[in-house]
């Protein structure tokens, strides 16, 4: 007699078995990464307080172009409302814009550099990015309160989705003031993600 050198004979389970749990497999795991958060690729968007966009809470460094400028809160205030954005116009022209453009909240910090430059950030919040463009074709960033004494001697306007960003600053050195002003307007625009 022969022996079987391969064993004894196994039954493999039917096809029909096979393919079920494959499926049950993959619809497990893809529910596992969509808890985990990596179902949906948008960025959630910042909530609208000051302390979440400008982070005021604690001292920060911003790195830019191969420089650092390292900012020191000296205030913040979420004014989430149309009054809160037209308390922060510096004069009956901008106020008049906002008024018209239906601004609806003012996000505002300030800060002091290590480098004694003060700067001051706003971000307004409109109903819809078309309100968003209309403002941010007009405004100036003169055209905003600065907090920091005198007059803001550098600043920025840009808009993101349906928010406009003004960024001002002022201190005896224009380089300085220069390279604040861009360093914290560009770490807003980037909190505030790619718009619409």
């Amino acid at each position: 007699m022969i022996a079987n050198r391969r064993g004894p004979r196994t039954r493999r389970p039917p096809f029909r078995v096979i393919v079920p749990l494959a499926v049950l497999l993959l619809a497990a795991v893809a529910a596992g990464v969509a808890l985990l958060g990596g179902g949906d690729p948008r960025p959630r968007p910042v909530p609208f307080e000051a302390r979440r966009v400008y982070e005021t809470g604690e001292q920060r460094r911003i790195e830019t172009g191969g420089r650092a400028v390292t900012y020191v809160p000296a205030g913040g205030r979420t004014l989430d409302s149309r009054a809160g954005c037209l308390a922060g116009a510096g004069g009956a022209r901008s106020r008049a814009l906002l008024a018209d453009v239906a601004c609806q909240g003012r996000v505002q910090a300030s800060f002091r550099t290590t480098g004694n430059v003060t700067v001051d950030g706003h971000v307004l919040r409109f109903k819809d990015s078309a309100d968003a463009a209309a403002a941010g074709a007009w405004l100036a960033y003169t055209d905003l309160r600065f907090t920091g004494g005198g007059t803001a001697r550098d600043g920025r306007v840009d808009r993101r989705g349906r928010y406009v960003v003004v960024t001002a600053g002022a201190s005896q050195d224009p380089k300085r003031t220069a390279d604040a002003v861009a360093a914290l307007h560009g770490a807003t625009l980037t909190i505030l993600g790619p718009g619409e």
